[in-house]
């Protein structure tokens, strides 16, 4: 049977308003398999160079031990991230 690989919608409060994003979630490896930015509240032309799809892909496979670096320049964005990683991680692994 296979594991069931759960999808959250998460939110984050940033500087300028709120981001948000769909994170799903690998049970068996508590691990993410993708994310996705379905809102961004961030400065733009700074905070969403970290939303673009190469650096949404260094998050695949993060657990809730990994550490991954900002993006250059999208501090926040890129904290707001890893938060809304963090919590569907812990959520779905419970």
């Amino acid at each position: 049977m296979m594991e069931q690989q759960p999808s959250m919608h998460v939110k984050h409060m940033v500087l300028k308003g709120v981001n948000e994003a769909t994170v799903t979630v690998d049970v068996a490896s508590k691990s993410v398999k993708s994310i996705e930015v379905t809102k961004f509240g961030d400065t733009e032309s700074v905070g969403d160079q970290a939303t673009k799809a190469a650096e949404l892909e260094k998050y695949k496979g993060v657990t809730l031990e990994s550490k991954v670096d900002s993006t250059t320049g999208a501090t926040f964005t890129s904290t707001s991230l890893r938060a809304m990683i963090t919590t569907a991680l812990q959520a779905a692994t419970k």
